[in-house]
């Protein structure tokens, strides 16, 4: 009987400690019935994640795969580009040369007149040493 007396008086002081117990002990109960629809959830949300991974690696390969194509297409084009602009260029002097000796040929008598052509037809200026 004095047993009974102590864990009462035990009680009435410590009553948050049995509580605390059997709420965890009901809580247990109550979630290990539900666990196995957690895990189903957890393992549903780990497959979506590797399915969302893998999707988003394939779009990262394929976007890779156009970068080098427009990269090479690039390429080519600038390639191009330069043949093309090399050979205008050529011309371009070729044309400047024909300009040129017609100016002298025509001008070839007076000096001046050639000096004041040429700085006016191609944007040079003469300076006398």
């Amino acid at each position: 009987m004095a047993a009974i007396k102590k864990v009462w008086i035990w009680l009435k002081h410590n009553w948050k400690v049995p509580a605390l117990v059997l709420y965890s002990l009901v809580m247990w109960g109550f979630f290990k019935r539900h666990s196995s629809n957690a895990e189903k959830i957890l393992a549903d949300s780990k497959d979506a994640h590797r399915k969302e991974l893998k999707v988003i690696e394939e779009a990262r390969i394929k976007e890779n795969v156009q970068k080098e194509k427009l990269l090479r297409e690039y390429r080519i084009s600038l390639v191009q580009l330069e043949a093309k602009f090399a050979a205008a260029n050529k011309e371009l002097k070729s044309a400047h040369k024909k300009r040129l000796k017609e100016i002298v040929k025509e001008s070839s008598e007076r000096p001046e007149k050639l000096k004041r052509r040429i700085e006016e037809e191609f944007g040079f200026e003469y300076i006398e040493e």
